[in-house]
């Protein structure tokens, strides 16, 4: 179970210790990547990127992991924490270039800028 890719070398130790105690968790239920995906909301590709920490986790995917893992509240309240402090810490991706020729706007235009009217 144990067999998981080395972790990026420049990430926050806060992600580091967060993505360490994910993977022991997660090899503690003897799962697969598919099986937990059927025991969860999260496929298995998900958890794949949680895991290896290319994205972070929705807390409720820590929450159906804690579950299945079969832990008491007061250790998946600790996860919540851990959780937090990782969230906050992770790289952001950088947003994506636009295409040749592509222009974005700086400002949104006056419709999306007007304060829309509720309905009568």
């Amino acid at each position: 179970m144990g067999a998981w890719q080395p972790l990026p070398d420049d990430l926050p130790p806060e992600v580091r210790h967060f993505v360490e105690q994910l993977r022991l968790l997660k090899d503690r239920t003897g799962l697969s990547l598919v099986a937990l995906g059927a025991r969860t909301a999260y496929s298995k590709s998900s958890w794949q990127r949680y895991l290896n920490a290319t994205q972070p986790p929705p807390r409720q995917a820590v929450t159906a992991l804690c579950r299945v893992a079969g832990l008491e509240a007061e250790e998946t309240e600790r996860f919540g924490v851990r959780w937090e402090l990782a969230v906050r810490a992770w790289p952001r991706q950088p947003a994506p270039a636009p295409a040749p020729g592509e222009v974005r706007p700086l400002l949104p235009s006056r419709r999306e800028a007007r304060p829309q009217r509720p309905p009568r």
